[in-house]
């Protein structure tokens, strides 16, 4: 739990300074000049800290001074945010429902692709900081489920462009089955070691 809250809340200040040059740059390269005009960098890490760094720090704090609220209410946000990314994806599905097979056609293969190769070096770096098999297996889950829903905020919210959405709700479809591999496999290995 606390490798898993550690991982989020550096990934979630890195991302604040990151994502907005990195989105920016890749719609410069691959939509031209004036796309990278409709993503300004200022305006989109402050919402990144909102969206990701501010409700982490709002949670740690709440555990933190009222842990006891924190254990009880922590049920339903779990269940909130699980409903919440239903509610994001199943909008975006129906909406593009026409074109959603040829969508994932073409990106289903380079989202698998993404997801487990990220996931694989997740795993094998901790094994180089000789880390236990559960703790390679929470990085792997870490890396390999965390861009999900971010990139489904930026590219449907920010962006306001369904289209570019696409791979991020793959890619969200896809990271479930990858977490869910990564949590059998860790099972297993435990099993085998009683």
């Amino acid at each position: 739990m606390a490798l898993s809250v550690t991982l989020t809340a550096f990934s979630s200040i890195i991302t604040i300074f990151t994502i907005p040059f990195l989105a920016s740059f890749t719609l410069q390269h691959f939509m031209g000049e004036s796309a990278a005009i409709s993503l300004p960098i200022g305006s989109t890490m402050a919402q990144i800290f909102l969206i990701i760094v501010l409700p982490m720090v709002m949670g740690m704090t709440i555990r933190h001074y009222f842990p006891l609220l924190a254990t009880s209410l922590e049920p339903i946000t779990n269940r909130l945010a699980v409903i919440f990314l239903a509610v994001i994806i199943c909008l975006l599905i129906l909406r593009e429902w026409q074109r959603l097979p040829l969508f994932i056609a073409q990106t289903g293969l380079a989202v698998i692709i993404l997801n487990t190769i990220a996931s694989l070096i997740g795993f094998f770096s901790g094994r180089l900081f000789q880390l236990t098999i559960p703790q390679r297996i929470c990085i792997a889950i870490e890396v390999g489920i965390q861009s999900g829903t971010l990139a489904i905020g930026i590219t449907a919210g920010l962006l306001k462009n369904p289209d570019l959405a696409i791979p991020a709700i793959v890619y969200s479809l896809w990271m479930y089955v990858s977490a869910f591999v990564a949590v059998y496999y860790g099972r297993k290995k435990a099993a085998l070691a009683k």
